[in-house]
């Protein structure tokens, strides 16, 4: 299965942590099959008068949403409980994927592998259609739009509603020569 992997995180001096973490699991024709969600309390990583609670709160979250969520290591680790060997994880750009490598435990990379697939969606839409997120994209192109843009939830259904409404080809990201396979396919 495939699993749609979208990470918010907050950088602040001398410190970083999650404050949210999706994943959407679809098949290869992008219907639901589960999903999980989590907002993720910045304790006792940092006090809350560190932080910036404006730019934190994306999604309209409240700063009472955060304190109250649990903590980075247990969501961590329910995520990892609840991916299943042989998943995919898709992230819309590096940035993301490097943020959750960061997070993670190895162990989840010797379970699933890991694709980067934002720029070669892009390659689906016509020149004056393709730049942003997944929302934007969705946007400009037409298609529906769920929520609004840095809410991690809102982001991996956009990025299916995207992936589905482009027809994306996910059965060619299980190769490890996914790249070339799909450069092929859009020929």
């Amino acid at each position: 299965m495939f699993v749609l992997v979208d990470v918010e995180w907050y950088e602040g001096y001398g410190f970083s942590f999650i404050t949210q973490l999706s994943g959407l699991l679809v098949d290869e024709k992008c219907n639901i099959v589960d999903q999980f969600n989590s907002l993720i309390s910045p304790m006792p990583t940092v006090k809350p008068e560190q932080l910036n609670w404006n730019h934190i709160s994306f999604g309209n979250h409240k700063k009472r949403d955060f304190l109250r969520a649990p903590a980075e290591s247990y969501v961590i680790d329910q995520f990892q409980r609840w991916l299943v060997s042989d998943d995919i994880l898709i992230f819309w750009h590096e940035e993301s994927e490097k943020v959750f490598r960061h997070s993670f435990d190895q162990s989840v990379f010797e379970k699933c592998e890991t694709r980067v697939i934002g720029k070669h969606v892009r390659k689906f839409l016509p020149d004056s259609r393709r730049s942003g997120s997944p929302a934007r994209i969705c946007a400009l192109n037409r298609f529906p739009v769920t929520g609004q843009e840095h809410n991690s939830s809102a982001d991996v259904a956009n990025l299916r509603t995207l992936l589905a409404s482009v027809s994306f080809p996910l059965q060619l990201l299980v190769t490890r020569d996914w790249q070339k396979r799909l450069c092929q396919w859009l020929e």
